[in-house]
């Protein structure tokens, strides 16, 4: 529960003082400690801490003290460990410490030690003198510095695990929950469970772990491991939320066998809708989906008539619904339950993409629960014994006899071992279409894609024989997977640093978020103007830690050497008069900056009207990394923090109006081309808001 503040004059109060004056003596105590670690540079493992420091503060001071030993450096944990990921040299005991596990699982448990501190209730309720349940900041601190005080592998028994990795994309310690069974893993592998959670409006490191009711009870009997990420809060599991799921489930692989031909994606309510979009967009990925509860038509979801939303928005309105991709499932097995009296997500939600499914041929099996709402699915649905007998089903097959794969962007082209390098138009849908022959030909058909990579999986080995635009041929197919045109021609790997939107690089602007970034301030001009770029990073960096739960790394244009650019997408506050980056790079950008304003093609805007730039392209100088400019007036300030990205295009001018949706209004939006060039007649505006209705005579 939450604590209420004291009253200040109350002995209530008085003993809060007590507390603030111990806890200030007990992190003196702490920094002189910490500076005594930092100066006798004592070997590893740390030695075991001192009783006094079973807090959240002590274990953050500890975990401080260690970094700041291999780092040579003082600072917040935090700040620290972008230091070593960013500025310290490779192989550096800095840099080893980040790989270290119970270095992160450490930082894991600070995280739910200082989630679970801001809720925590000041004085326990109950009678003087009455039992009460330990204060959970404090026992996720001493689990932590247990962890410290151990050496060797990390065990990973039977039951549920807290465990972490540290992400590529903002360097932060990101936890998630493994259960294992008890049952001894098969030959190939144990079934894998990725479940994404639910939505709750301060859900953090401490309470992302919800598990659906009687789920686990299933797992055990069944044998099953479970995974449960973090998503970043309440993501939608899309962009980083999706990238933080596959970047668990492969932590999962690397320290478990896992049968990869068994991996169930399942979710409710805000996890089902993602399960729902990580599904359609990675079907190839899972042997099933199950939904409880899960949004699949933002329209009809948010009562929105789809005529009235501009071009650009609806296509990244589609990327994180599964709406349209009902043909995606043909061969990925479905099982979906909705309560009939969910007001939330109603049935609808569910039962018109299931049918869609079974039209194609595919298997969606979709129930509604009488009396169901949108809080009381679990049971009905983990009990209902079709469930296990479901899970038993599930096999990926290597090679289904039939698939397709609709997708909006390269990104998500890749589908049963064949993967979309490029589109022939974008903005428009793109598919593929397959099937095999009785002799084991794989029969392809493309719409909108510009080349195709094919992987041995597709071919059942390192040579097969492929059909594609009515031509057949024979492919000896490396394990990076060969090149071929929609003709079906052996094409020469192409060039890294041409500009074609592929995948990994081809925008939107929230892309940039979903991969290794930095934010980097420019210096380059007058006081003033670096003081605005510094706090329009300051900015971005407080939503990023509203959005993500963690700080995002920010460095000056001077800071931000070449090695953190090639390894990081840029994103820039200012413009090239203002930015050491962007001046070197002017003559390759897309649009035009002058001290005044901006010029897109033939629209010219000046900031003095209160106007602002948001544009991503590839970095002109590091091949596979981003380059994105943030200039102007800020973005999103009437937006809720975790959809501040959602509706940011390739490229977009905007005022400070505010659309009804919260986002600012488009001077002019939309996408560049497949080859990331300019076309202006792709670009729209926001209608004009409606002049204001005049009041009714008397």
């Amino acid at each position: 529960g939450r604590g209420r503040r004291p009253d200040v004059g109350t002995p209530e109060a008085g003993r809060a003082r007590g507390r603030v004056l111990a806890a200030l003596a007990t992190l003196l105590l702490l920094a002189s400690t910490a500076a005594l670690w930092r100066s006798s540079r004592p070997p590893e493992p740390l030695p075991p801490p001192s009783e006094i420091a079973k807090t959240p503060a002590g274990l953050r001071a500890v975990l401080e003290a260690e970094m700041a030993i291999r780092l040579g450096r003082t600072g917040r944990l935090e700040s620290l460990i972008h230091a070593a990921a960013l500025d310290a040299p490779a192989e550096s005991a800095a840099q080893r410490l980040l790989s270290d596990e119970r270095f992160l699982f450490a930082c894991a448990r600070l995280q739910q030690a200082e989630a679970a501190r801001t809720k925590t209730p000041a004085e326990p309720a109950g009678a003087p003198g009455a039992a009460v349940e330990p204060d959970p900041a404090n026992r996720f601190a001493e689990q932590g510095l247990s962890l410290l005080r151990e050496s060797g592998p990390v065990a990973r028994p039977a039951g549920l695990s807290l465990e972490a990795y540290l992400s590529p994309v903002d360097l932060a310690v990101v936890p998630y929950v493994v259960f294992r069974p008890k049952a001894p893993a098969p030959a190939a592998g144990r079934p894998l469970a990725v479940v994404l959670h639910s939505y709750w409006p301060d859900l953090a490191a401490d309470d992302f772990f919800y598990p659906i009711p009687g789920l686990l009870d299933v797992l055990e009997a069944e044998g099953w491991m479970g995974l449960w990420p973090y998503g970043r809060t309440n993501t939608d599991f899309v962009g980083p939320g999706e990238r933080d799921v596959l970047d668990a489930t492969a932590r999962v692989f690397a320290t478990d066998k896992v049968d990869p031909s068994r991996v169930a994606l399942m979710g409710y309510s805000m996890g089902g809708s993602g399960a729902w979009t990580i599904a359609a967009r990675r079907p190839s990925a899972f042997a099933g989906v199950f939904v409880l509860a899960g949004r699949t038509d933002f329209y009809a979801w948010r009562g929105v008539d789809e005529k009235e939303v501009p071009r650009w928005k609806r296509l990244l309105i589609d990327l994180d619904f599964a709406r349209e991709e009902a043909a995606n499932f043909l061969a990925l097995p479905v099982r979906a339950v909705y309560g009939s009296l969910d007001t939330v997500i109603p049935p609808s939600q569910g039962r018109a993409l299931c049918d869609s499914i079974r039209a194609l041929g595919g298997s969606a099996e979709f129930s509604v629960v009488p009396g169901g709402t949108h809080w009381t699915l679990g049971v009905p649905a983990t009990m209902d014994p079709a469930f296990p007998a479901w899970l038993r089903r599930l096999a990926r097959p290597r090679a289904p006899p039939a698939f397709s794969h609709r997708f909006l962007t390269p990104s998500e082209g890749e589908s049963y071992g064949v993967a979309a390098e490029g589109v022939e138009r974008f903005g428009e849908p793109a598919r593929i279409l397959g099937s095999r022959a009785p002799g084991g030909i794989l029969s392809l058909e493309l719409e909108n894609v510009s080349r195709l990579r094919v992987f041995p999986g597709a071919l059942g080995g390192a040579r097969g024989r492929i059909r594609i635009g009515g031509r057949e041929t024979e492919l000896s197919v490396p394990p990076e997977g060969a090149l071929v045109s929609p003709r079906g021609e052996l094409l020469p790997e192409g060039d890294p640093a041409a500009a074609e939107k592929r995948p990994g690089l081809s925008g939107p602007f929230r892309d940039v978020l979903s991969g290794p970034f930095v934010l980097v301030y420019g210096t380059r001009g007058t006081e003033g103007e670096t003081r605005k770029n510094r706090e329009m990073a300051e900015r971005e960096a407080k939503m990023w830690r509203a959005y993500a739960k963690a700080d995002a790394p920010v460095r000056s244009d001077a800071e931000a050497s070449s090695g953190i650019l090639a390894a990081r997408s840029a994103i820039c506050f200012g413009t090239p008069q203002t930015h050491a980056l962007l001046a070197g790079l002017s003559a390759r950008l897309p649009v035009l900056f002058t001290p005044d304003g901006v010029s897109v093609g033939r629209r010219t805007f000046r900031w003095a009207d209160g106007v602002g730039l948001r544009m991503c392209i590839p970095h002109p100088g590091h091949p596979g990394r981003y380059l994105a400019i943030c200039a102007g007036a800020p973005w999103g300030e009437h937006l809720p923090e975790n959809h501040k990205w959602d509706l940011l295009p390739d490229l977009i001018v905007y005022g400070p109006e505010k659309n009804e949706d919260g986002t600012n209004r488009a001077r002019l939006a939309g996408f560049f081309d497949a080859s990331w060039r300019l076309d202006e007649k792709a670009l729209e505006a926001d209608p004009e808001p409606p002049p204001p209705t005049a009041p009714p005579g008397p």
